[in-house]
This record gives structure tokens, sequence and C-alpha cells, in this order.
């Protein structure tokens, strides 16, 4: 997908790439979702905002600032891995 999603960003299209079982780590299965190179090809995408959430209450944040901005290209990058909810702090 990368040259379809490179053009999309150059294009300023609003398109959402939403990946899934990304880990930096060995995953709950297996070791085979470890797709942590995919990012910094990603980051490399001129026009293509990449977010990476670290627990369900970024993710809501990072879905109401996607949803605010229709026209830029966003890649929403999610693990599957069972994280626990960070507290928020002042």
């Amino acid at each position: 997908m990368h040259p379809s999603i490179r053009l999309g960003a150059l294009m300023s299209l609003g398109a959402l790439y939403v990946y899934t079982h990304d880990s930096v780590a060995v995953g709950e299965d297996d070791p085979a979702h470890q797709p942590v190179e995919q990012i910094a090809t990603l980051h490399r995408v001129p026009g293509l905002d990449v977010v990476r959430p670290a627990d369900s209450v970024e993710v809501a944040v990072a879905w109401r600032r996607i949803l605010a901005s229709p026209d830029r290209p966003v890649a929403l990058i999610l693990s599957r891995q069972d994280l626990p909810v960070l507290e928020m702090r002042p």
C-alpha cells in the first residue's frame, strides 16, 4: 500500500489507514505480529500524519482529532496487546 498512501498524501486526500496488530515486543500469540518497521516508512511520507496511541483513552482522543481534520491523511497504528489504561495526570 505504500505507493498509494504516498500518492494520496501528496494529493492531500483525507484518507484514514488503520493498522492493527502492531507490537514492539513479541505478542501474546507468537512473534508474527511485529510490523514496527512499517512505522518508520510511514513517518517518511510527506503530508501523512502517523498516530500510534498508547492506550484506549489516547485512541479516543486521536479519533476525535482525525474526524476534526478530514482533509489530512492519517495512519492510525493500533496495538493488539492487552495494554493498561494510563492514568491521566494534570
